[in-house]
């Protein structure tokens, strides 16, 4: 699970959400192929962003790389 976060300003420019959440999806990804996280079973990425305190988006992707918005 991957969390960022952006001022309100900041979530404002022209695809800085998009971004944020393709950057936070990969780390995600990267997270999920240590060694000591391959073997669980059912596992899911998850990229978490937020603008101000208010949820900006919210993507799960299973282990195939599929993702869900």
């Amino acid at each position: 699970m991957e969390f960022k976060h952006l001022s309100k300003a900041q979530a404002k420019a022209d695809g800085a959400v998009k971004r944020a959440l393709e950057k936070a999806l990969m780390q995600a990804r990267r997270y999920a192929r240590y060694s000591n996280l391959r073997g669980i079973a059912n596992l899911k990425c998850v990229a978490v962003i937020y603008a101000g305190t208010s949820l900006a988006a919210l993507v799960t992707e299973d282990g195939g790389g599929e993702a869900q918005s």
